[in-house]
């Protein structure tokens, strides 16, 4: 690296002026159209205890749920519900808040400590890949439980290290964000630091002494801030509770049956490739990484980052149950090796750059200059010739109606950014092929094309995407053609409708002998009901599709001859 870019780095990554630029950084990955309607499960499933929350049905466990009990622990639903009490509402925007506070509190708690076990370009470095890989922008932006158990697992475990190495004595810190690392997804929260720190200690060979890491206070924070959570709301919900979020969100999670495990089962190996694509572009340089590891095993901060990459991978890996966005409590890890990879890399290296580090970024500049033609053709496409962008969306497989008119709707609204960031990738690729490669250059340049790409997604794909699969008009065509009358779903509930439509809606079995005057049913459901269902209701309404195939969505039943007293009634 040059001197000019190694004193930039060393500037840029001081205490003064590296919080601002994470933040900034941020802002623009996490806070950019954050509103956009609800349109998949897991959201409007959180957004709905939101509203029990605040509308004052229980905090510790709701007594009379709008939908169900709830899934998870409490802790992003009372950040959700906080944000929203502050604002004076429940939507969009209040329920994805917390989620993309945490991402970009994540990335300074990244900075902060990898500056002190470590340096501070390291720091820089690693809060910035944390924040630009695919699987940190996906969970940063949505209304789910991931990034908060991310941010207090990220902090209880960096904590431990700076306790382990005598940098620190916040005992209560680390237990605390223990306790609320429980309180954010269940018992993983105490399991993984406690796994990481002793398989860590044994590694070592280091001997903690109980009253050295305040075990008994530590503990006893624990029993009381999260079992005292657990041990509430089992006095609340009884044995539904224990069924629903003591066996069947952990003991079935690591056991494949179709009634009781949740769904998302694959083998075990499936989660290293979801890791490849997740961490994407940085996995890209994660073989010379390796390399360089091999080199560094006596360091034990190092080993340390190491065994908690390879704790929670096999921790997860052990499961049935798998997503992706489990691993992200161990991509704080791997951007902090990452980082003290690059700021070595970029100190040492000179005039002789290492051949991958060229290779790279002729690859980078040549996905930057493809996605520049392609987001111009699509954008192109969009604005000027809808029609003929979506028949390129149904040859692809995306059948869903709407969504290329929803795209073009997307673009007009912001047509210089539009240009400009198709720009901006195109500079990108002309800089990366006309300038001598060099690791600070590839690291500026591809955190530059994922900020452009998390903002390209954010301003139009994912308002688009969510504009042609929400059921939001949906509810509030249905609570304008009940007109409040009686509803109740039949076969199977929507999370969107009920966050939507705000009022609690009865299920109601196939076999029931009960006739309301209206019903909700997903269009499967309704296709396979039974006759007496279809010969007393008419469709009144239909949603458009749920899925980007062009399948799911729900209706709207009228039973016929309905008179105005059965409405009533």
């Amino acid at each position: 690296m040059s001197p000019e870019a190694s004193s930039w780095l060393d500037v840029l990554s001081q205490p003064r002026l590296a919080p601002v630029l994470i933040i900034g950084v941020g802002l623009l990955l996490f806070f950019v159209r954050l509103g956009h309607p609800l349109y998949t499960k897991g959201e409007p499933r959180e957004g709905v205890q939101v509203e029990d929350i605040v509308e004052g049905h229980g905090a510790i466990l709701p007594r009379a749920p709008t939908v169900e009990m709830p899934f998870k622990p409490p802790m992003m639903r009372w950040l959700a519900s906080l944000v929203s009490l502050a604002v004076g509402r429940v939507d969009e925007w209040t329920m994805r808040a917390p989620s993309a506070a945490l991402a970009v509190g994540a990335m300074l708690l990244c900075y902060g400590y990898v500056r002190v076990l470590f340096d501070p370009p390291a720091g820089l470095i690693a809060a910035l890949v944390l924040g630009t890989n695919l699987q940190y922008l996906q969970a940063g932006t949505g209304a789910r439980v991931d990034m908060t158990l991310t941010f207090f697992l990220s902090l209880a475990l960096l904590e431990f290290l700076m306790m382990a190495q005598g940098l620190s004595r916040r005992w209560l810190v680390f237990y605390l964000s223990v306790a609320a690392a429980v309180l954010s997804k269940g018992p993983v929260g105490l399991v993984l630091p406690a796994a990481v720190a002793i398989l860590w200690s044994l590694c070592e060979r280091r001997r903690f002494s109980p009253s050295e890491l305040r075990l008994g206070a530590g503990l006893g924070v624990i029993a009381a801030v999260a079992g005292g959570w657990y041990a509430w709301a089992s006095m609340i919900g009884g044995p539904s509770f224990l069924r629903r979020q003591i066996i069947g969100e952990n003991f079935y999670a690591f056991f494949s049956d179709p009634v009781l495990s949740g769904g998302h089962d694959h083998p075990f190996y499936w989660l290293d490739a979801a890791l490849l694509i997740g961490f994407l572009p940085w996995s890209c340089f994660l073989p010379w990484l390796c390399a360089d590891l091999l080199r560094r095993l006596r360091n034990p901060r190092i080993v340390y980052l190491l065994i908690w990459v390879a704790t929670v991978l096999v921790f997860y890996n052990l499961a049935r149950q798998k997503r992706g966005v489990y691993l992200l409590a161990l991509y704080p890890a791997l951007a902090s090796l990452l980082g003290v990879f690059l700021a070595d890399l970029m100190r040492s290296c000179g005039r002789q750059v290492p051949r991958w580090v060229a290779a790279l970024s002729t690859g980078l500049a040549v996905a930057a200059l493809g996605a520049c033609a392609g987001l111009l053709i699509v954008l192109a496409l969009a604005a000027f010739a809808p029609a003929a962008l979506a028949k390129v969306f149904v040859a692809a497989g995306l059948k869903a109606g709407g969504l290329a008119l929803n795209l073009r709707l997307a673009v007009w609204r912001y047509p210089p950014a539009a240009l400009a960031l198709a720009a901006a990738l195109a500079v990108t690729g002309a800089v990366l092929l006309a300038r001598a490669a060099s690791p600070a250059r590839l690291f500026g340049l591809t955190t530059a094309a994922m900020l452009g790409f998390a903002l390209v997604a954010e301003l139009f794909f994912v308002p688009a995407i969510a504009d042609t699969l929400t059921l939001k008009t949906a509810a509030l065509q249905v609570s304008k053609l009940t007109d409040g009358c009686p509803v109740a779903y039949l076969g199977g509930l929507s999370y969107s409708v009920a966050f939507y439509y705000r009022r609690k809606i009865p299920m109601l079995a196939p076999d029931a002998r009960d006739r309301p005057p209206y019903l909700l049913a997903w269009r499967k459901v309704y296709d396979g009901a039974a006759p007496r269902w279809r010969d007393d209701y008419t469709v009144l309404m239909q949603s458009g599709p749920t899925e980007l195939d062009g399948s799911g969505g729900i209706l709207l039943l009228k039973r016929r001859n309905l008179s105005g007293a059965a409405c009533a009634g």
